[in-house]
């Protein structure tokens, strides 16, 4: 029986064969090979060296294949009972984590988060009035100020990821040429 028409079954399992013979004996694609062995599923038993080609044990190999599918299948390779077990000490960890004021509900820091904008604001608008007081800007000014600090406010209500703040604060280091214009979901 030549070697291209074996089946896995007329092997040795222990046997050590070349990369076309694996190949052929999963079925998959050359380069599909090569991309298992450089992300490491595939690991030659006897690497080649020079012009002597790299050989795999059959059985290793072929276990090595069917762990790396049933991960792509599975999304890992853990047992049901072990996925189970690690999803219950997970939760357990957050519960523990809650009970000692790590961690705190969604609702708690979305109203702490807009005590503290709200509070932001307040202290902003009364900026104008401040800098009058202070001699800073004269007070037929305080409606341009007041002006600058609704456009401000009004932009930063439009942040809404970190891309938005990393490209403001390019913005006011004045390289606009490296960061793209803001721009709301609503626009249109």
């Amino acid at each position: 029986m030549s070697e291209e028409t074996k089946t896995a079954a007329d092997f040795d399992p222990n046997q050590l064969v070349h990369r076309a013979t694996i190949v052929r004996i999963l079925g998959i694609a050359d380069r599909s090979f090569s991309r298992l062995e450089a992300e490491g599923v595939m690991v030659p038993t006897e690497p080649g060296s020079g012009r002597r080609p790299s050989q795999w044990a059959l059985a290793p190999t072929l276990r090595a294949y069917m762990q790396h599918r049933e991960v792509k299948l599975t999304g890992s390779l853990e047992q049901p009972a072990q996925q189970r077990d690690r999803a219950v000490a997970e939760l357990t960890q957050l519960r523990i984590a809650k009970e000692r004021g790590r961690l705190v509900p969604l609702d708690d820091v979305v109203k702490e988060g807009q005590a503290f904008v709200v509070a932001t604001v307040a202290k902003l608008r009364q900026l104008a009035p401040r800098m009058v007081r202070a001699g800073i800007v004269p007070a037929s000014e305080v409606p341009r100020v007041d002006e600058l600090l609704r456009e401000a406010l009004e932009e930063i209500s439009r942040w809404q990821t970190a891309l938005d703040l990393r490209k403001a604060a390019a913005d006011e280091r004045g390289q606009e040429g490296q960061a793209e214009p803001m721009t709301t979901q609503q626009e249109g």
